[in-house]
């Protein structure tokens, strides 16, 4: 049974799929059915420019989120300084996910460069340096981040499953996992292992 539609496809990549076309990594007759109309829109670290204007309006919505007003809070000079030079290799997505890190690091009102310091900012020659030093396991990151989250509302469970977006039921498991107490080191070596 024939059934019409009416709807407009609109379809975003990261990957060159004219290059893929050529080399039959993606179908032909597809790619010319979705590439009527192109927007090319370039990466962050394209247009640095940018990049103070896009963190302060992902602040505002964050502040917004958490029912702050937006001006709620702000990036000192230095930490939009921290933000231009790094090479936001996620994008506009990793881009979100630091702006709502740095505004519950912030301990004030202004988001400091120390509320931004995990950012390490690219090498020109493109190396990240990460030769001879500790690569941090995830679950440790992991364990770091659900201890500060639940430290900065005073471990309201609530509102710091609300906050990492996960649900309550998974707070509690990780706190179980990771051995999480309040008041308890963020570097617990034994409980961070644990999994």
């Amino acid at each position: 049974q024939r059934i019409d539609v009416d709807f407009r496809l609109v379809s975003a990549t990261n990957r060159p799929l004219d290059v893929f076309v050529e080399e039959n990594r993606f179908r032909e007759d597809l790619y010319y059915r979705i590439n009527a109309f192109t927007i090319r829109l370039p990466s962050l670290r394209e247009r640095p420019v940018d990049i103070p204007i896009l963190a302060g309006r992902f602040l505002a919505a964050y502040c917004l989120d958490q029912g702050l007003e937006a001006d709620a809070r702000t990036f000192s000079p230095g930490a939009l300084d921290l933000l231009q030079q790094y090479s936001w290799p996620g994008n506009i997505r990793e881009m979100i996910a630091t702006v709502s890190r740095a505004a519950l690091s912030a301990r004030g009102r202004v988001v400091q460069p120390a509320d931004v310091h995990f950012l390490r900012p690219q090498k020109p020659n493109g190396d990240t340096g990460t030769v001879g030093r500790r690569v941090v396991p995830l679950h440790e990151v992991e364990r770091a981040h659900v201890q500060s989250v639940l430290e900065s509302v005073h471990w309201n469970k609530k509102l710091a499953a609300r906050l990492l977006e996960i649900s309550r039921e998974t707070l509690y498991r990780k706190i179980r996992c990771y051995g999480l107490a309040p008041g308890s080191a963020a570097g617990n070596g034994a409980a961070a292992s644990a999994k």
